[in-house]
């Protein structure tokens, strides 16, 4: 009968088990990375949008809501689901605009959903989408290249 001999077999399977202890971090950094990537295409839109003119329904933003914005954007802690690992990248706080109704100043989550979806007082200017347009192929490869440098650095 013949034989086979395979030499090198227990390294690799140490460094599988060493990437297996480790996939939680590995998957976070890279996680966090892509959405770093995603969160600075977001601020270049939010600065691009065109300023407010007009009448209701408004296009556009006033500089106080569009400094709110860039402001009260963050990045979540990552948290597990069904999937695997998830971060979000959303808008928290206020801006410094008091109206009657807001006497702490607009909800910038409010402000975002309304440009993103339009509404009788704004027209819809879907800087959101355009901002994943724009930031996945390099959000991928930011995440991409995060894992393959954390993998090498424990094959070391």
């Amino acid at each position: 009968m013949a034989k086979y001999l395979v030499f090198g077999f227990d390294d690799l399977l140490q460094e599988l088990n060493d990437v297996n202890n480790q996939i939680v971090e590995i998957c976070g950094a890279a996680i966090y990375e892509g959405a770093a990537e995603y969160a600075d295409e977001l601020r270049r839109q939010i600065r691009a949008i065109p300023n407010q003119s007009g009448k209701p329904p408004f296009r556009g933003l006033l500089p106080i809501q569009r400094q709110g914005l860039e402001e009260g954007m963050g990045i979540s802690k990552a948290y597990s689901t069904g999937d695997g690992r998830m971060v979000q990248v959303g808008f928290a706080g206020y801006n410094n605009l008091e109206t009657d109704t807001y006497k702490r100043g607009e909800p910038n989550a409010l402000i975002a959903r309304s440009l993103v979806g339009g509404t009788e007082w704004h027209q819809k200017y879907d800087f959101v989408r355009k901002a994943e347009a724009k930031a996945k192929d390099r959000a991928e490869s930011k995440m991409r290249d995060t894992i393959e440098k954390k993998i090498a650095q424990l094959q070391k």
